[in-house]
């Protein structure tokens, strides 16, 4: 049961910062051009200084080149400058126009409510593969990240 008084180094214990809603995230490339789809749904939940976001994107057209990056989560990344990570994040994408197999990880900078996705190969990391997003191309994503 929650109580008032807070434990010895604590400075509260009852939950007062909680929220909860729907978001539009945006896909943005460094050159081209990419339209986001019909078929979206982006959520998110806050807790204290943490916020969890999850969603479904579907790309009608892709002309894309350069980076690409997931914009307009509800909140930004905190300032982080003690040198540890500030989000976690699991990404699935499906409709890429080559044969490499990787994996996808998303990197949130303090202070910004983007997501750049970057694509691993087995040895490099490559920021710059837009290209290869083909349309009816659809990602999945959750990501947990801590706010000021």
């Amino acid at each position: 049961s929650a109580d008032a008084s807070p434990a010895a180094g604590m400075t509260a214990e009852i939950l007062d910062d909680y929220e909860e809603g729907t978001f539009d995230a945006d896909l943005v490339v460094g050159g081209g051009s990419i339209t986001r789809g019909s078929n979206y749904t982006c959520s998110y939940t806050k807790i204290g200084r943490v916020v969890t976001v999850s969603g479904f994107i579907d790309v009608a057209s892709a002309s894309a080149t350069a980076h690409f990056n997931i914009n307009g989560f509800p909140f930004a990344v905190d300032n982080n400058t003690d040198g540890h990570s500030s989000s976690s994040n699991a990404i699935t994408f499906h409709g890429r126009n080559a044969t490499t197999a990787g994996v996808y990880t998303g990197y949130m900078a303090p202070n910004a409510s983007v997501c750049a996705i970057v694509f691993h190969n087995g040895s490099t990391y490559q920021t710059d593969w837009a290209d290869e997003i083909a349309a009816g191309a659809y990602w999945h994503f959750t990501f947990t990240y801590r706010v000021s």
